[in-house]
């Protein structure tokens, strides 16, 4: 299938493992088929069930600079002017930081450079900027929207511990006009290089956890090469002057010159405002009510095939409290319409989309002390705290959540008991993430549909197959 083609396409060069398994299954039985000639395909719209990790990796960075993006047999180590990277940003677009956020004021060049207009390029900010989860949202709804209104839509990058999930990244350029390309002037000064550091900084360290934070995700820049920016003992992403209650008595650990700093920007942007210079995002889709009012809303794969019924998608997503097994049913299949106001596109409702949103790192906590309340989960390698509620973002068994989602094609009514939590951490299980209802998709018109399933991970899988043994009733498939 096309989409899913393209969605395992755009997935593949972020380091994120992909699988689709398409399989006939069909409810309907010998003497149904015997008045349907085998050889008529089926109408029916097809079914796809996201299988999808919850895991720590998920929020690293997108392009890791160790890898070959373009296939030309080359690692590619820095921004690449020819090659479009995938997020919040419009490639094609230049931006202005104002308003504590990113906004379209430009169009770039055929070669993503905003040369003449002192603006940041798209495509550069995405490269610098997102991570993994960052693009699955952008390819699967247009990514997380930190505004979301009729006249307003924002979208704003995950957030990202101070620790080792943070990132440094090391922009080359060949002379201070080639940077000039990508960079503000002020930015790039008389450098042919700077650095980024990407990570969210919890403004009340000690009390707050990362999962109750509020604070905006973080972009540092830095002139010249700093690229052991994000290998610092402790947290990350530090400037020389920045020195606070979670530093008293400590000594700097990656002091950089005051001549070098820059101030830090949001990783916020202001997308499909139809009155911006250079039009709409290329995300975009128009929305229309009653009386003819557009309404514009980044847009993926699940609104372009998923709000008109055209296919029917579900999802079985990993948990914070049985992080090492399995995975729990968020929504059953059926159409996302519900999910989305069909005059405006503004989400509105639970299912797939709220449930991917809701993913965050849990119980971090910003300085000393790591990872709170989560089972004496900072540098340990104690094995015996690996357990079912320890350590929460850790456990990616994706071959059982695989098979969870085989025993609900094959018409089982609830989910694994060793997957499903006694009692659900207060974030994000128990409201901000839904529970879906096992009912077989194969009723009425979708005896015949396709089943497919779409199985994506954030990368090394971990904790799987112990619990193999509890799904004895796959048989019935």
């Amino acid at each position: 299938m096309e989409n899913i083609l393209r969605f395992k396409q755009l997935l593949s060069f972020i380091g994120t493992a992909v699988l689709v398994v398409s399989t006939q299954v069909s409810a309907a039985s010998s003497s149904q088929y015997a008045s349907v000639p085998a050889n008529i395909s089926s109408t029916s719209a097809p079914m796809v069930m996201i299988n999808m990790s919850n895991d720590h990796q998920l929020f690293t960075k997108a392009y890791d600079d160790y890898s070959d993006l373009d296939g030309d047999g080359l690692v590619d180590t820095t921004y690449k002017d020819d090659f479009e990277y995938v997020g919040y940003f419009d490639s094609g677009f230049c931006y202005t930081y104002q308003s504590n956020r990113f906004e379209p004021t430009a169009t770039a060049d055929a070669n993503y450079h905003c040369s003449g207009t002192g603006d940041w390029s798209g495509n550069m900010l995405n490269w610098a900027t997102m991570s993994r989860l960052d693009v699955i949202r952008t390819v699967l709804y247009g990514g997380k929207r930190s505004i979301d209104t009729t006249s307003v839509t924002e979208l704003e990058r995950t957030f990202v511990p101070t620790d080792s999930h943070a990132w440094a990244k090391v922009l080359v350029r060949g002379s201070n006009s080639d940077l000039k390309e990508l960079v503000p002037d002020s930015v790039a000064g008389s450098n042919t290089t700077i650095s980024f550091c990407n990570a969210t900084f919890i403004s009340s360290p000690g009390t707050t956890l990362s999962h109750d934070s509020t604070d905006a995700p973080i972009l540092r820049v830095a002139s010249g090469d700093v690229h052991l920016w994000d290998v610092q003992p402790g947290y990350q992403c530090e400037w020389y002057d920045y020195h606070d209650k979670r530093e008293s008595g400590q000594p700097q650990r990656f002091p950089l010159e005051t001549t070098r700093l820059h101030s830090d920007m949001n990783v916020r942007v202001k997308v499909c405002d139809s009155s911006a210079t250079p039009g709409l995002d290329d995300k975009c889709s128009t929305y229309e009510d009653a009386s003819a009012v557009a309404t514009y809303k980044p847009t993926g794969l699940l609104q372009e095939y998923g709000e008109d019924g055209s296919m029917l998608f579900g999802l079985i997503t990993g948990t914070y409290n049985k992080n090492n097994s399995g995975g729990v049913l968020r929504k059953s299949i059926g159409n996302v319409g519900g999910e989305i106001d069909s005059d405006t596109g503004v989400i509105s409702g639970t299912g797939i989309i709220s449930s991917i949103n809701a993913f965050t790192i849990v119980n971090y906590e910003q300085g000393t002390t790591g990872y709170a309340n989560d089972g004496n989960c900072n540098y340990n390698d104690d094995f015996s705290v690996w357990t079912n509620g320890n350590c929460r973002n850790w456990g990616n068994p994706v071959g059982e959540m695989f098979l969870e989602a085989l025993r609900y094609y094959s018409g089982n009514t609830s989910g694994t008991s060793a997957f499903i939590p006694s009692s659900y951490f207060s974030y994000p299980d128990s409201s901000d993430l839904t529970l879906g209802t096992w009912t077989s998709p194969f009723t009425g018109a979708q005896e015949c549909s396709s089943a497919n399933i779409l199985a994506f991970s954030g990368g090394s899988i971990s904790f799987d197959h112990d619990d193999y043994g509890t799904i004895g009733d796959i048989a019935s498939f």
